[in-house]
């Protein structure tokens, strides 16, 4: 037999092949953007936690300092005298 070559029916898989490409590129790059949207809201939601966190540590260690040198002692006691 020989080989009788028919350049439409090249042509035709070339162009299945190509569409097959552009389908599968289209499905990545919205994988892409799903995936980045969702490592974007991960990233907002870490950052407003860090920042609460650092905000309540401050006040933490602010409550703490000015427990300590509160003016008000309770009556009946004052730092340095434990009378009972």
């Amino acid at each position: 037999g020989t080989f009788v070559f028919q350049p439409n029916v090249v042509q035709k898989a070339d162009d299945d092949i190509d569409g097959l490409i552009s389908d599968l590129e289209n499905k990545y790059h919205e994988q892409v953007s799903r995936k980045t949207s969702v490592l974007d809201k991960l990233l907002k939601t870490t950052t407003e936690a860090k920042a609460l966190q650092e905000k309540e540590s401050k006040q933490d260690s602010v409550d703490k300092h000015t427990s300590c040198y509160r003016p008000n002692a309770p009556e009946g006691k004052s730092a340095g005298n434990e009378s009972g």
